[in-house]
C-alpha cells in the first residue's frame, strides 16, 4: 500500500515539474537587437568566435589522378559518347562489315576453299576446310579495312572456335597407309 501512495506522489511530482514551461533560451542577438542590419565586425575580447567564418576561404584542391584539370587536353581526357551515338556507330560498323563479307565471298580463291570443305567426304576434313575459308574470309576483310580489323579478328575467333570439337575425343585424320585396326 505504501508502494502505491509512492508511485502517486511520485507521478504527481513528475505532472508538476513537466507542466511548467520551460524558460526560453536568450540568444545574444535579442539582448539588443539592432533596428538596421549591421555590417560584419571582427570579433572582440567580449564576443566569443562564431562557428561561421567571416569570409569565405577558397577549399584546397584534392590530389589524385582520377582528377582531370580544366585545361588538360582533349587527348588525356575522357569523352563521353552518349548511346545514341555509339548505337549509330555500331550498326554502321555490322553494315559494313557485311557489305565486305558479300564482296570478299565472290572472290574465286575464298569461293573454291568453301565449295572443297563442303565437299569433303569426312568430318575432319570438312572442318579443316571451313577452319581455311574462315580465316582466308576474315583475314582479307582485315586486310581491305583495317578499321575493321577487331571485328574481323572476333569474327574469326568465334568462326575457328565452334569447329573445334569440345565435347568428344577430337578426330584425328585417317591416313590410307595405315590399316584400320578393330579392338
Amino acid at each position: 500500500m505504501k508502494a502505491i501512495f509512492a508511485l502517486a506522489a511520485a507521478a504527481t511530482l513528475i505532472t508538476a515539474v513537466l507542466a511548467q514551461e520551460a524558460p526560453k533560451p536568450e540568444f545574444r542577438g535579442e539582448q539588443t537587437a539592432p533596428k538596421e542590419p549591421a555590417l560584419p565586425s571582427a570579433p572582440t575580447a567580449k564576443e566569443p568566435f562564431s562557428l561561421i567564418p567571416e569570409t569565405l576561404e577558397p577549399a584546397p584542391k584534392p590530389g589524385g589522378s582520377a582528377l582531370i584539370e580544366p585545361g588538360a587536353t582533349a587527348a588525356t581526357a575522357v569523352q563521353k559518347i552518349d548511346k545514341t551515338t555509339a548505337a549509330q556507330d555500331e550498326l554502321r560498323a555490322r553494315i559494313k562489315m557485311r557489305e565486305l563479307k558479300t564482296k570478299v565471298e565472290r572472290d574465286p580463291k575464298i569461293a573454291g576453299e568453301l565449295d572443297r570443305a563442303n565437299a569433303a567426304k569426312t568430318d575432319y576434313e570438312k572442318r579443316e576446310g571451313l577452319r581455311s575459308y574462315y580465316t582466308m574470309l576474315y583475314d582479307r576483310i582485315a586486310k581491305i579495312d583495317s578499321s575493321l580489323k577487331k571485328r574481323a579478328a572476333d569474327a574469326k575467333m568465334r568462326m575457328t572456335h565452334r569447329l573445334d570439337q569440345t565435347r568428344i575425343a577430337p578426330t584425328e585424320p585417317t591416313e590410307p597407309d595405315e590399316p584400320v585396326i578393330a579392338r
